[in-house]
């Protein structure tokens, strides 16, 4: 059999030319493909090559959700808070002027029924409707009956006094010695005892401002009761036996 001949085919190296650009001829190994030729003058873009899109964790998802969540469950806690607290205040405030508001309404209460009471007494003497039998009877009763007692009285409350007592035992009728004296220094419905050392003056008007002194300050206990804090026991109230009180 005789020997095939083999042809090679050698292809010449590529020689670049020389130009204004490449001043030295530059000769490569191999032939190239896919050459593009482009202007030295365009800057030059690189392609990136695509990236492979990488997933992400899902814990690593669900723990940034939670932590997320969390904060959000932790500002809306504050801010539900801090409106607690602003609530608070205000509450307190509106107490507190609603106490201050009650204080200032009990004490215009007492002050105009003392007015009133005032008002109607005097017209109850002026109409000489007062019952001056009733004043002489308290008025005695701290002295012994034997004492001797003397006892003062506006000159027309005498004849008022005369006039209620018709028909009736008076209030002195247990007296050894009683002694009715008019004294016009005296106003209408005042009376005054004299009993050796003892002496006792009825006004209406001075009785009237005791009246109204222990009115106030009954309201001021009240309200020293209010401002006390309450104890733990507070809820547990004992009340009356029933079986005792019926």
């Amino acid at each position: 059999m005789g020997r095939r001949s083999q042809q090679y085919h050698i292809q010449p190296p590529i020689t670049l030319r020389r130009n204004r650009q490449m001043p030295h001829p530059v000769r490569l190994p191999r032939l190239l493909k896919s050459v593009t030729l482009g202007d030295p003058r365009q800057p030059v873009v690189a392609k990136s090559l695509p990236v492979e899109s990488r997933q992400p964790d899902k814990a690593q998802v669900d723990q940034e959700k939670a932590a997320k969540l969390a904060e959000e469950e932790q500002q809306t806690l504050s801010q539900l808070l801090d409106a607690f607290r602003t609530l608070d205040e205000q509450i307190g405030e509106i107490e507190q002027r609603r106490k201050q508001s009650l204080v200032e309404m009990q004490q215009a209460a007492i002050e105009l029924s003392v007015a009133i009471a005032s008002r109607l007494l005097h017209e109850t003497i002026v109409a000489d409707e007062l019952a001056l039998e009733n004043i002489v009877a308290e008025i005695l009763k701290p002295l012994d009956s034997s004492q001797a007692v003397m006892l003062r009285l506006h000159p027309t409350d005498i004849t008022l006094l005369t006039r209620r007592l018709e028909g009736k035992p008076p209030p002195w009728q247990d007296y050894n010695t009683f002694q009715l004296v008019g004294d016009k220094t005296l106003q209408r419905g005042e009376c005054r005892l004299d009993s050796g050392d003892i002496g006792i003056v009825s006004q209406i008007e001075m009785q009237l401002t005791e009246i109204r002194q222990q009115l106030l300050e009954a309201l001021d206990h009240a309200q020293i009761e209010r401002r006390r804090p309450q104890t733990g026991d507070r809820t547990l109230r004992r009340f009356p036996d029933r079986r005792e009180t019926a």
